[in-house]
């Protein structure tokens, strides 16, 4: 368990450009803490997402209105979301043995008549 704090510190101080400190494991799992904790396990899923990334998105959409904040999102920082989250489903399908491409091309989203 000293180990596994040891590299969470150590992982998250390089994330935000601090010095390692005493952090407690997260008792309630973020968003960005659970990658951050896949990431320190080097679970598979993780390995090609760029943390730095995905907490500059997750602050963006925290502060958006359409989480907790008040500014709007713009078309740069959704597509940029939009990628992201992409990259991430594909690599989580791909360990299941399935495509990202396949699925969407199988399935349609239905669009309601309003």
């Amino acid at each position: 368990m000293e180990e596994l704090q040891q590299r969470y510190e150590t992982l998250r101080a390089k994330i935000f450009k601090t010095q390692p400190a005493q952090v407690p494991l997260p008792g309630q799992v973020s968003l960005f803490n659970g990658y951050l904790l896949l990431k320190v396990i080097d679970d598979p899923l993780t390995r090609d997402i760029n943390l730095h990334r995905l907490n500059g998105l997750i602050e963006k959409r925290n502060y958006s209105l359409f989480a907790h904040g008040f500014e709007v999102v713009d078309e740069e920082d959704y597509a940029g979301f939009k990628k992201l989250v992409e990259d991430i489903a594909a690599a989580f399908l791909a360990a299941g043995g399935s495509s990202l491409v396949e699925l969407v091309e199988r399935y349609q989203f239905l669009r309601p008549p309003f």
